[in-house]
């Protein structure tokens, strides 16, 4: 993942959770769990947002506001990943993936 920037990395999760998502039958799943991969989708486009606001940031203030609301929504996505997997939509390899990502962002938004 090279020295990317934690937005690139945002992007990335995002795109790599939202191709996941795609293979399964979301009329098969039950409305809790639609709702919980709503709920992801919306925190992993919160993330997105914030760490582009972190990299836009003109003062140090602005930067820290903005690492804090990113890395609050990396926490709840990382918990609604490991509750979806529950239901066999993320295996342990993708879960162990999308953590390190997670990391990553939240390590790159000092």
């Amino acid at each position: 993942m090279g020295n990317k920037s934690p937005y690139a990395l945002a992007k990335d999760l995002e795109g790599q959770v939202s191709r996941s998502l795609r293979s399964i039958e979301h009329s098969k799943l039950d409305s809790r769990q639609r709702d919980m991969i709503a709920s992801l989708n919306q925190n992993l486009s919160d993330v997105r947002t914030y760490a582009k606001d972190y990299e836009l940031s003109e003062t140090r203030l602005e930067q820290e506001k903005n690492a804090k609301l990113a890395k609050k929504y990396l926490n709840r996505s990382q918990k609604e990943i490991l509750a979806i997997s529950q239901f066999g939509v993320f295996n342990p390899v993708d879960v162990a993936q999308l953590s390190a990502m997670i990391g990553l962002i939240s390590g790159g938004l000092a």
